[in-house]
């Protein structure tokens, strides 16, 4: 997986969130989803996955394959102590995180590299800002008035910039541009809100025996009030903490 070095692309894709930082890696964690580590003092770049999260010390472990004995933890103590960029992929969305000095550590499950958690990653994705999917049990919808009346659309998930709305078996489907001024958003904990929606894509995935094809189409948010835009951000900012919270929960129960 290539290192991605456009400053411009890297501008748009910084995370500074540091629960949102954790909660990605514990993820990867979980899932050893295969990562790349890219030393800044070194050109071999080798794959691994991530052998721990240590809360305690707020330290990071990484697997390294490239460590047999003492000799080759020692030239790759050299290699590391400039730090380096973890790259990995999820959610389908390139991820990058900037990692300081890393030293070379034995463990009953073999050589690791340890250093502090990073505190900079990047998000390199078409979408201009992270979305949440809001709560099945407290479900959030967009009233829009259409040709056949007011209807209430599930969303299915929402960031500062955008939402994705689920179709009913028998909605009509707008056409990409369409655009419904001063829309109704009613999202739970917070106020109505009024903004203007325009669907930029729509998706249709091919139904599979005995089950009807999906079809998904996605909207930009625009024309929120300074004051209402700020309750929608809180309001995402809230549910990135509490995700990355439960996944610690579940991190230590397991």
């Amino acid at each position: 997986m290539d290192l991605v070095t456009d400053t411009a692309l890297l501008a748009a894709g910084i995370v500074a969130h540091p629960l949102e930082i954790a909660a990605s890696l514990r993820r990867l964690n979980r899932h050893q989803t295969q990562v790349f580590y890219y030393p800044h003092r070194a050109t071999p770049t080798w794959s691994s996955t991530l052998h721990s999260i240590d809360d305690a010390r707020r330290e990071l472990r990484v697997f390294t394959p490239r460590i047999s004995n003492r000799s080759e933890a020692e030239s790759v103590r050299m290699g590391a102590a400039g730090g380096g960029t973890l790259v990995s992929e999820l959610d389908g969305a390139r991820v990058q995180f900037q990692l300081n000095r890393f030293e070379p550590q034995r463990h009953p499950e073999g050589w690791v590299l340890a250093g502090e958690l990073p505190t900079r990653a990047w998000r390199l994705q078409r979408r201009a800002a992270f979305r949440v999917r809001p709560a099945h049990e407290s479900a959030a919808v967009v009233r829009v008035r259409t040709p056949e009346g007011l209807i209430d659309w599930q969303i299915e998930d929402i960031s500062e910039t955008g939402l994705c709305i689920r179709l009913d078996d028998d909605a009509t489907a707008p056409a990409i541009g369409t655009t419904w001024s001063n829309v109704l958003m009613e999202i739970p904990d917070i106020e109505l809100l009024r903004a203007d929606l325009e669907v930029r894509w729509a998706v249709t995935k091919a139904a599979r025996p005995g089950i009807a094809p999906s079809r998904w189409i996605g909207l930009t948010i625009g024309g929120l009030e300074a004051n209402q835009a700020q309750l929608l951000r809180r309001w995402i900012q809230e549910h990135q903490a509490r995700f990355a919270l439960s996944k610690r929960l579940d991190a230590v129960l397991i």
